[in-house]
């Protein structure tokens, strides 16, 4: 049975807020470094991931990613996505939260199909430009891999459910 905590970090409640304009860098690796997996990378580290970061605009009702998608991490600014698998239960993902990062990580596809619930702002980074800054960061690179496998925090991530009376669950 898959993990749903490995599909997605998300943030504790209160930790993150709406955003009406563009993130600005520094606000982006603050954002970043919510992330468990994140939080002992240095400043330097983060602004290397951060110029390798694309926005995408989610679009509700648009899909974010597919099953067979390459992989790449999906970083929640605003808005929220709900991740859908064959044999899981969805998942909702909100701002601060982080999806993708260990099949990034191994290479494979998420095997799940994304679709935006609710409109808002998203980065993404692709596997081979994380690759290219992980060659320069060996420590980043050991802890990331470190932190996936060993999944040393998982009462920090939680899976959120869709209910069909409330919209979503928190």
């Amino acid at each position: 049975r898959l993990q749903p905590w490995r599909i997605v970090y998300t943030p504790p409640p209160g930790a993150t807020a709406p955003r009406s304009q563009p993130p600005q860098p520094i606000e982006i690796v603050l954002s970043l470094r919510q992330n468990p997996l994140l939080r002992r990378a240095t400043v330097n580290q983060l602004l290397d991931l951060v110029a390798i970061t694309r926005e995408v605009s989610l679009t509700t009702g648009r899909v974010l990613f597919a099953e067979t998608d390459r992989p790449a991490v999906y970083h929640i600014l605003t808005g929220e996505v709900q991740i859908d698998g064959d044999r899981t239960a969805p998942v909702v993902a909100g701002p601060g939260c982080t999806i993708g990062l260990s099949e990034t990580l191994a290479g494979v596809p998420l095997g799940r199909r994304s679709t935006v619930t609710r409109g808002g702002q998203a980065l993404c980074i692709e596997r081979d430009e994380l690759f290219d800054v992980l060659t320069d960061h060996v420590d980043l690179l050991q802890g990331l891999f470190s932190g996936v496998l060993s999944a040393s925090e998982p009462e920090t991530v939680a899976e959120m459910p869709r209910t069909a009376a409330s919209g979503a669950t928190r």
